[in-house]
């Protein structure tokens, strides 16, 4: 069974960097920090630690269908 982290750990530039990680894993640090208006570093260490507590596991390509 997977234990997820909870939701309400979650401020709104989290969410804002999830949603854009869903609509485009391959969006670079300095594009995904100029969308949510946080400078490069600061977005990088944020994605870090949505890996580190498990909101993020995997980047993973789909097939076309």
């Amino acid at each position: 069974m997977l234990d997820y982290p909870q939701s309400n750990d979650l401020d709104e530039l989290d969410k804002a960097i999830l949603e854009a990680l869903q609509a485009n894993g391959r969006v670079g640090d300095a594009e995904l920090a100029r969308r949510i208006n946080l400078s490069p570093p600061a977005a990088h260490a944020r994605i870090r630690r949505l890996e580190d507590r498990g909101y993020i596991r995997q980047y993973t390509a789909l097939p076309l269908t």
